[in-house]
């Protein structure tokens, strides 16, 4: 009799086996989801043959609807059902699809730039009904890097141009672009907690989710790059990878790893002329972001050194390396010396001398003929000047030192 009454009646076992299936493990929710994808493939691929001009606007806005389904029907469960199991399925899937995996920005590119700002527009929309439907309160950032990353997946395919030259310009930058906004989010660690009340699982979930919302995302936007890499025909070559070399530092705190993620980007880019200028552009910018947020200083002087490389190298296209600007050389020159004085960093002075390499080795032979026809009483002048000016500098030196003078020691000899 015992037996009977803890034996489960075959309708609680099936309640239980739905329980198990459609409550904690609901294969409906990634069976709609495969769906999705291959129906939206198989739509895409014969768009070209059909000829229809809105055909992606369609397919754009049946995505919107779809992702809005996801998010609503997570608000529902977790909200009125007390559901979190399948509600957090449902918010994954949709933070899934919301960085574009069937590629429709690509194919708005052909229609309008307005409707890739509409798709883009979306996304902060989404993410404030996920925050509504899982009672979120995130910092700012989970609302304004997302809709960055994801303005950058709409935008970037209207500027490129099939078969032109500057789209590997725009490909390297829009990497730039990924990395600077992946560094925000490692440097930040954005902060979100639930106003429900969780336990430690829970709290493990929301780890879980928030981390896996930050890798999808960035995993799709460099997706994003690698199919415009092929779609656009952007030349292969391992110069499309250089910028990668800087996530090193991403990872660790250590100055010396900032360097040589930078100087190995920049090597890496001489291999194609046309990406060295926007390679040394986006580590400048990244060793100056790094060196205020870290307040390491000294990576000052090599982002501005990496200006200096960009700068020089605006519109090379082929071997040999274009004449050197003068007026880009000094005003890196100026800066360098302001930094030297300013934070009292004389390494900065070194970019100077490396700077100054080149010009001592084009104008020797020209030094060399001068030196030689001056008379007895040139080379006079040139040392009277050269006593002045060593006086004047050590008069300067030695004020410059006045505070650490030593009082002279009585002599007990005498």
């Amino acid at each position: 009799m015992n037996q009977q009454k803890t034996t489960p009646s075959s309708s609680q076992q099936l309640r239980q086996l739905l329980h198990y299936w459609f409550v904690q493990y609901n294969p409906l929710y990634f069976f709609s989801a495969l769906c999705v994808l291959l129906g939206m493939f198989l739509i895409t691929r014969e768009l070209p043959q059909l000829n229809w001009q809105r055909g992606h606007i369609f397919t754009s806005a049946v995505m919107q609807v779809y992702e809005l389904i996801l998010i609503a029907g997570a608000a529902l469960l977790f909200r009125g059902a007390s559901q979190y199991r399948p509600s957090v399925i449902l918010g994954l899937l949709a933070i899934f699809f919301m960085f574009d995996c069937t590629l429709q920005t690509e194919g708005l590119a052909s229609v309008s730039l307005l409707y890739a700002v509409m798709w883009s527009g979306m996304i902060p929309v989404k993410i404030t009904a996920l925050v509504y439907a899982f009672r979120l309160r995130p910092s700012w950032a989970f609302w304004v890097i997302p809709t960055l990353a994801g303005s950058g997946i709409a935008v970037v395919p209207h500027l490129m141009r099939p078969s032109a030259s500057v789209n590997l310009t725009i490909l390297i930058m829009a990497i730039w672009f990924g990395l600077l906004l992946a560094s925000v989010v490692i440097e930040k660690r954005p902060l979100i907690r639930c106003t429900v009340e969780l336990d430690d699982w829970g709290h493990s979930v929301l780890r879980k989710s928030i981390r896996a919302a930050w890798m999808l995302w960035c995993g799709f936007y460099f997706y994003h790059l690698i199919v415009w890499d092929q779609l656009f025909g952007v030349l292969p070559g391992l110069v499309r990878f250089a910028p990668l070399a800087v996530i090193i530092p991403l990872f660790n705190k250590k100055e010396h790893h900032a360097w040589i993620g930078g100087c190995v980007a920049i090597a890496v880019a001489f291999g194609n002329p046309p990406a060295v200028a926007p390679t040394a552009l986006g580590v400048g910018l990244f060793l100056g972001h790094l060196a205020w947020r870290r307040s390491q200083p000294r990576l000052f002087v090599g982002a501005v050194s990496a200006f200096y490389i960009a700068c020089q190298t605006i519109g090379w296209q082929q071997w040999p390396l274009p004449p050197l600007n003068l007026a880009v050389s000094l005003i890196t020159a100026a800066l360098l010396l302001l930094i030297a004085w300013r934070l009292r960093m004389p390494c900065a002075l070194l970019p100077l001398i490396f700077g100054l390499m080149p010009a001592i080795i084009k104008y020797m032979p020209l030094i060399i003929r001068l030196l030689k026809t001056l008379s007895g009483f040139e080379w006079g002048i040139i040392f009277l000047l050269m006593g002045f000016v060593a006086l004047v500098v050590g008069i300067a030196v030695n004020w410059s030192m006045r505070g650490t003078d030593e009082h002279p020691t009585s002599n007990t000899d005498t």
